[in-house]
């Protein structure tokens, strides 16, 4: 009997060398898993910073803007001179020149054209004034009156008209005078070169 539990120790405590040289391996091998947990929290950590240091720098930046602009100097106003106001002058007043009165000049006569021709004025029609108002009436258009009278006898019916022949290329001009204010009958070139003017013109009643 003390054999057989000896026996039995001995191959208890071998079974129990056995198991306890089987588990050693797994007690001192165990490999060790990194720690997960760990490593997020110091990315985490780390990301905290340096946001928070982009904030606090943004702050910095901003502040320093503000301040540069609140100490920049403010310009002060220059006082501009004023103007020197000149003294006025009052205008001299002029003497006023009274225009000394002028002579009046009177307008000297201009001549009348004349036609060239000495013309004697008859009355023939026995009216009163004939000759002189015919005598007017030429000088106005500018002949010559070398004087009026009466003519031999008063029954002439229409002017007539006698001209000496050196003076006959103003017979014409003389016939379109006399015809805007009488009827003209008779015309010639024959008087005598001893009459004392050019052409002699004897008014009749029409």
């Amino acid at each position: 009997m003390e054999e057989e539990q000896k026996q039995e120790l001995t191959t208890e405590t071998d079974n129990n060398e056995t198991s306890q040289e089987e588990v050693s391996p797994l007690r001192y091998n165990i490999p060790t898993s990194p720690r997960r947990g760990g490593s997020k929290k110091f990315f985490w950590f780390v990301l905290v910073l340096l946001l928070a240091g982009a904030i606090i720098g943004g702050f910095v930046l901003i502040g320093g803007q503000q301040k540069e602009e609140e100490i920049a100097p403010t310009p002060t106003p220059t006082e501009q001179p004023s103007p020197t106001p000149t003294p006025e002058t009052s205008p001299t007043p002029t003497k006023k020149v009274t225009p000394s009165p002028t002579e009046k000049l009177s307008p000297t006569p201009t001549k009348k054209p004349t036609k060239g021709l000495s013309v004697k004025v008859l009355n023939g029609s026995g009216v009163t004034g004939a000759a002189k108002e015919a005598s007017d009436y030429l000088s106005g258009l500018g002949y010559e009156i070398a004087g009026t009278g009466n003519a031999s006898t008063t029954d002439f019916e229409n002017t007539t008209i006698d001209i000496k022949s050196a003076k006959e290329s103003l017979l014409p001009q003389l016939k379109i005078d006399l015809q805007t204010k009488y009827t003209i009958g008779t015309t010639s070139a024959t008087l005598s070169a001893s009459e004392s003017a050019d052409a002699v013109v004897t008014v009749g009643k029409k």
